[in-house]
């Protein structure tokens, strides 16, 4: 997940180290963003808020930690391509990434699954059939939320537990490799 801009920031972070430059954080997420939207949060990582083209992000507290399982459940998509279709289309639901936002403080597991969303899933579902398929699966095998991550083709489930996550993760290897 986050493809490119992981790399870009692994980069830049392996780059400050090796030529000593000392860029503060703040600086090479400024000069990330030149990069791509993603690759301030991936350099900052942890749990955020993030709006605008990825220059604003607001880190969120961490009091509950849910096990995910993470399936690929087939080829790659062009982020450029599904971008393209999703500006060309019109989105049903957009996520309440407010009310998610406290759902994951209060670790209010239904709360969370009404507020999340992705309004890239359905242009990429159309593509890529599958990756419904794998969301059905995760459900099915559990987890209390699924979605798909990004402009696609990764998707995750989350569980409650550890041990309901690695007998979801026993069962569905057994159809995606990945």
């Amino acid at each position: 997940m986050g493809g490119g801009s992981a790399d870009a920031a692994g980069v830049l972070r392996g780059l400050n180290q090796l030529w000593g430059t000392e860029l503060s954080p703040e600086e090479l997420e400024a000069l990330g963003l030149t990069l791509g939207a993603d690759v301030p949060f991936c350099l900052r990582g942890g749990l955020t808020r993030t709006t605008g083209i990825g220059e604003t992000m607001e880190d969120l507290p961490r009091p509950k930690c849910w096990p995910l399982v993470v399936v690929q459940p087939c080829e790659g998509l062009s982020t450029k391509e599904i971008f393209t279709a999703y500006h060309e289309s019109s989105p049903a639901q957009r996520p309440d990434n407010a009310a998610a936002a406290i759902a994951l403080q209060e670790g209010d597991m239904s709360a969370l699954r009404a507020a999340m969303g992705n309004v890239m899933q359905p242009v990429s579902e159309a593509r890529r059939p599958a990756i419904s398929e794998a969301i059905t699966a995760l459900l099915s095998c559990g987890a209390f939320a699924a979605q798909m991550t990004g402009s696609g083709s990764a998707v995750f489930g989350a569980f409650q537990s550890e041990g309901l996550a690695f007998a979801a993760y026993e069962m569905l290897r057994r159809k995606w490799e990945r």
